[in-house]
């Protein structure tokens, strides 16, 4: 055979190989593009700043808020980047409506549920709210005056002060934070949320022991699995901590000359947990019964931006990294200060083309619906849209308009 033929098949099989490995960088989402793009989410600048973790439903479909505009967005497996939940303006309105319509204020952490119920951390309005596969937007948790407790209080009598990281198990049992020192628990299909872990007001040091014992310095995010286990970040105490389906706290990882404050934890369905790091670009994993950590993905001494195909040891991220795992089990990376939604796994050039084979599970009775809490008042801050380029949002320069510019969900 030729020496160009057998250079030829050498190139064809390198390709082929490149095309399965499950170890490259994607980026699903946002560019250096033009504003005037249109819809096709790898042609929308993503601007910089706060967003919450990225989740994804067994559709393939993947949610993240992004915080300083208060919306939530949503983009589908053809490639659409849709506003999913909030008009833009930092409010408290809309339930018993469309998500679309209603106002947020300051979303964090998303967490989405086995019938595809999605979990919005309304912070700045201190409630959890909840939108339905139908669309239809109530408020789950939040807006009462009584603190939880280990005996519990009904959901929209509880009183919320810092509800800004959400997650919820294989059971669809919805955690979240009362404020930056305890964590909520509401079993599916309960009206009443109870005490889960650390005590409200009252900051500790992480120590590992009993889970009614566990106390936090500051949780910043959490993750649950799908055997029940909760894994949560404490920015204060440093540390990634475990607390086990059968009630045990554990601390993972406390302060050392590698580990900073943490940013995002997650973990696979092997088991392997990934965390990020404030100031750190670069993705760590946790694994083996001796949590034996590495670098997963990134250059801890580079800080940078590498398009779809690179491999993830040799991938550059930005310092501002948000974790989620899709339906097939990869890694989201919400690479915020580089403006891009990324994915550790098999390579797709640019959206449309983010399939998911996983089958739907059956559909579960829908838990009670919560009560309306009552209207707080307008809140000042509005998000920054652009009202020259239709459908897209744009950088933090430009005019304040309704988020309309930005096409919602099932438009």
């Amino acid at each position: 055979m030729p020496f160009r033929h057998w250079i030829a098949l050498l190139f064809a099989a390198g390709l082929a190989a490149q095309t399965t490995n499950t170890n490259l960088i994607t980026t699903l989402a946002g560019t250096e593009g033009s504003l005037a793009g249109g819809v096709n989410a790898s042609t929308i600048p993503l601007a910089p700043g706060p967003w919450g973790r990225p989740v994804a439903d067994v559709a393939g479909n993947i949610y993240f808020s992004l915080s300083n505009q208060n919306i939530v967005v949503r983009l589908t497996p053809a490639g659409r980047l849709e506003r999913f939940a909030g008009t833009g303006f930092a409010r408290n309105s809309g339930d018993g409506g469309r998500a679309t319509q209603a106002g947020l204020n300051n979303p964090g952490d998303l967490a989405i549920d086995s019938r595809g119920t999605l979990y919005i951390a309304d912070n700045g309005n201190k409630r959890i709210r909840r939108v339905q596969p139908s669309g239809v937007i109530d408020t789950f948790a939040g807006g009462g005056r009584l603190m939880p407790t280990a005996g519990g209080v009904a959901l929209t009598d509880a009183s919320l002060p810092l509800p800004r990281a959400i997650a919820v198990d294989g059971a669809d049992n919805v955690y979240f934070t009362i404020d930056e020192n305890s964590v909520a628990r509401v079993d599916y299909g309960a009206t009443q949320l109870r005490l889960y872990a650390g005590l409200p007001g009252v900051a500790g040091t992480p120590q590992t022991g009993p889970v009614s014992g566990g106390r936090f310095r500051a949780i910043a995010t959490m993750f649950a699995d799908k055997g029940g286990n909760l894994y949560l970040t404490d920015a204060l105490a440093i540390s990634v901590i475990r607390i086990t389906a059968s009630g045990r706290f554990e601390v993972l990882t406390t302060r050392s000359a590698t580990f900073g404050i943490p940013v995002d934890v997650v973990v696979d369905p092997a088991g392997a947990v990934y965390f990020t790091q404030l100031g750190t670009p670069v993705i760590w994993r946790l694994q083996g019964a001796n949590n034996t950590v590495d670098v997963y993905a990134g250059n801890i001494e580079v800080p940078g931006y590498s398009p779809s195909g690179t491999a993830r040891e040799r991938a550059l991220f930005s310092s501002e990294l948000r974790l989620g795992i899709d339906a097939q089990g990869r890694l989201l990376v919400g690479d915020r200060t580089n403006g891009r939604l990324r994915r550790v796994g098999a390579v797709v050039d640019s959206p449309p083309g983010l399939t998911s084979s996983t089958p739907a599970k059956p559909a579960r009775p829908a838990p009670p619906t919560s009560r309306h809490p009552s209207t707080l008042p307008k809140a000042a801050r509005e998000s920054i849209i652009s009202p020259t380029a239709p459908r897209v949002w744009c950088s933090v320069s430009t005019r304040r308009a309704p988020c309309g510019d930005l096409p919602a969900a099932g438009c």
